[in-house]
């Protein structure tokens, strides 16, 4: 059987969603043909396809042309090991996918980092924004918590042409210890805070009682204005 034969018989890319089913498939086809189940192996099927890949591509391609002209330009350098300059061309969106999954989802970088050291893709940063845009892992990873709708302000919270402290809030915040003679008693602060203006004031409450609440009220209403709602 030629070569040109074995490439033609070998499984068509588009039928396939994963690479690693690509590269088996491929590596039991070629199996078959050399009569060994031993054969060639994943590595085999990778360079296969590259090949049925260059193949079907049209030499007149713009792309494919600059594509060339790098892989030249490297292959003339001096600092390039022997793996780095046998490049393999090869339109690798599968391969893209599945580099980038191994690398644990990682980003455009660290993808690209990887896919070089092996195959010359075809526009391979475009491929692989492509291919991170469209993973459903990292798109979940991205995504953003949905705000809940909040709620309408209530009517005191937009009370205009009040006086402050005509709608507000009460609350006590913490006790602290004072000597009065020589007996140490503890004393509350009672905090009014305006619904509309969000003023604060402050009074001293003897306790957590509702006399005392009572008493703190009044002192307030005597400063300020009488609440129209607490």
């Amino acid at each position: 059987m030629l070569q040109t034969d074995i490439i033609q018989a070998l499984p068509d890319i588009t039928r396939f969603l994963s690479w690693q089913r690509l590269r088996r498939a491929t590596a039991r086809a070629l199996q078959f043909v050399d009569r060994c189940k031993a054969g060639r192996g994943l590595r085999e099927g990778t360079h296969a396809i590259s090949r049925r890949r260059t193949q079907k591509t049209d030499k007149n391609d713009p792309n494919w042309r600059q594509t060339l002209k790098k892989v030249k330009k490297i292959d003339k350098t001096i600092h390039t090991s022997a793996n780095e300059k046998k490049f393999v061309l090869l339109e690798a969106r599968l391969y893209v996918q599945a580099v980038h999954e191994q690398l644990h989802h990682a980003g455009v970088e660290a993808t690209t980092n990887e896919v070089r050291q092996r195959l010359w893709v075809l526009r391979m940063r475009p491929t692989i924004l492509s291919v991170i845009k469209s993973c459903l892992r990292c798109r979940i990873r991205r995504a953003t918590p949905g705000e809940p709708p909040t709620g309408n302000l209530p009517a005191a919270r937009l009370a205009y042409h009040q006086r402050p402290f005509s709608y507000g809030g009460l609350d006590y915040f913490e006790p602290y210890n004072v000597t009065i003679g020589r007996q140490h008693q503890k004393r509350y602060v009672a905090l009014f805070t305006c619904l509309t203006t969000r003023a604060v004031h402050l009074e001293v409450a003897g306790g957590l009682s509702a006399d005392n609440a009572i008493l703190a009220i009044r002192r307030m209403m005597a400063r300020r204005v009488a609440p129209v709602e607490i």
